[in-house]
This record gives C-alpha cells, sequence and structure tokens, in this order.
C-alpha cells in the first residue's frame, strides 16, 4: 500500500514541476538551465522520477514557488514577498549557495556529507615498478 502512495506523491509533485515550468513559458531544458539541471534530468523528473530536496529548494527559490505548495500543494502557490520574514538561516543558506558554481556542486557536496566532494584526478597511467 505504501508503494502506492509514495507514486501518487512523486505523479503529484512532477504534475506540480510541469504546471510551474509551463507557468513560465519555459522548456525543460531552459527550465533545467536556470537550476542548474540537464533537460535530460527535468524530462525525468516530470514523470515521476524522485526528485532530491536541494532541486525542489532550487526550484523554489528561482522560479518563486512556494516549497509548501511545490511539495504538497498547499496554498499559496506564489506567495507574496512581503508574508515572508526572512531569518538569519535564510540568510545563511544564501550565502552558502552563493559559493556554490552550480546545483551539480551542491548535490555532490550533500552526498559527501557536507564535506567538499573529492574530485577524480586524471593521472598518466604508471606500469608497475620492478
Amino acid at each position: 500500500m505504501r508503494g502506492v502512495s509514495v507514486q501518487k506523491s512523486r505523479e503529484a509533485l512532477a504534475s506540480r514541476l510541469r504546471e510551474v515550468r509551463r507557468d513560465f513559458g519555459t522548456t525543460q531544458a531552459e527550465f533545467g538551465r536556470r537550476i542548474g539541471l540537464r533537460q535530460s534530468v527535468i524530462s525525468k523528473y516530470e514523470k515521476g522520477y524522485p526528485v532530491p530536496k536541494v532541486v525542489r529548494i532550487a526550484i523554489a527559490a528561482t522560479f518563486g514557488v512556494s516549497l509548501g505548495w511545490l511539495e504538497h500543494s498547499r496554498q499559496p502557490k506564489y506567495p507574496q514577498p512581503e508574508a515572508l520574514p526572512v531569518t538569519s538561516q535564510d540568510l545563511e543558506l544564501l550565502r552558502f549557495l552563493k559559493q556554490q558554481s552550480s546545483l551539480y556542486d551542491l548535490i555532490q557536496f550533500r552526498i559527501a556529507g557536507g564535506r567538499p566532494a573529492a574530485r577524480r584526478r586524471r593521472s598518466a597511467h604508471k606500469p608497475p615498478s620492478s
């Protein structure tokens, strides 16, 4: 039974993502570019693939949509800016996000457990020493 509710939840989120994108009259490619993702990723999200929290936050921040509406269809869809108090945590998050060069870097940071992800080094293959 839980699997059915998870799938319905993903489909509802996919529908709301499409709705936001269409509200702004953008293609999947443009929508993705604005948040640092490829068109193919946006396509998957709109088909019901899981959308990471950091991506949902990026969409909400970039397009001015309420995170509560995006995740759970809570109104209002587009809150009035004066109705949203800015906290010191919000400012700290904004400073952190500005330091990231892309959403991909931010996701890698999250995957690495809050540490900068180790970059793979390209090195020439060295033959074993004799």
